[in-house]
This record gives C-alpha cells, sequence and structure tokens, in this order.
C-alpha cells in the first residue's frame, strides 16, 4: 500500500462518477487535479446527446448528428462549430479559453484536437491538450495522446 497523497489511480467526482487513473491502485479525492475533472467532464459532454443527462437535459453534442456526412471542411467546420458550442453554452469553458482544430485523417473519421486553458497550470503548461479520432460511419470516439 502506497501512503503517499500525490499517488491515486481512482477519483470519484463531483457529478458522481468514479475516475480511474492507472497507476498503483489507490484512491483520492477528484479535486486534487482539477484539470483532469475538466478533461472528464470535457469528454462526457462531447460523447453524450441532448437528453442523455437526467438532471441537465439540455447539454449534449450530438456528435451523432454528423454520422454518414462527407468528410469535408464543411462538415470539419459544422463539427468545430457544434463543439465550439456544446462547450460553452453554458460556461464549461469560457470561448477564449478554448481552440478547436478537426482535420480529416481517413475517409469517414476526423482527428479533433482541443486545447483548453489549465485550471491548474502545470510544468507541461498552462494548457489541457485534448485529442481524439472521430468515426462519422458509427459515431465512434477514440481518445488519442497528445504531446507526451
Amino acid at each position: 500500500m502506497n501512503l503517499d497523497s500525490q499517488s491515486v489511480d481512482l477519483y470519484w467526482t463531483v457529478d458522481g462518477d468514479l475516475y480511474f487513473k492507472d497507476e498503483d491502485g489507490d484512491v483520492g479525492v477528484a479535486d486534487a487535479d482539477e484539470n483532469a475533472i475538466l478533461e472528464g467532464s470535457i469528454m462526457r459532454r462531447l460523447q453524450s446527446n441532448v437528453g442523455d443527462w437526467r438532471d441537465q437535459p439540455e447539454i449534449g453534442c450530438n456528435l451523432s448528428e454528423f454520422m454518414g456526412m462527407p468528410n469535408t471542411a464543411e462538415t470539419a467546420a459544422l463539427i468545430t462549430d457544434r463543439i465550439i458550442s456544446t462547450l460553452t453554452a453554458d460556461d464549461l469553458v469560457k470561448g477564449a479559453d478554448l481552440n478547436v482544430d478537426v482535420v480529416p485523417i481517413a475517409t469517414n473519421k476526423v482527428l479533433i484536437l482541443l486545447e483548453v486553458k489549465a485550471l491548474e497550470p502545470t510544468l507541461e503548461g498552462d494548457e489541457v491538450l485534448i485529442g481524439f479520432s472521430y468515426d462519422m460511419r458509427d459515431n465512434r470516439m477514440i481518445p488519442r495522446m497528445i504531446g507526451a
């Protein structure tokens, strides 16, 4: 058992979700890493549809609406606008603190990169970088490692 309070891998978030960090099995309070909470909140919101959240039915990104659309610059612009409006609608993220890039990487896939102002600046910088590929055939998001 590791008694180091800085080494945790299981978080209980303020919205009631469990979050696991793959290290050594310790449990910690989620507010110990505000950037991890921010990243998790952003990903949950982008993966959800309007109506998925019982207590906040207006929240959701509805990326599924892009299924079957052509992978063009116009579609990328629509996805970018949707992500920005989803994350800024209730000030989860302020517009000035968010940068979104959507880049085609295959016939039916785009890479979505988000740069968000960090809640807690780290040695890596003042931004949280989030990346995932989105398959427009089957509405699937796959997280991607950014930086590292």
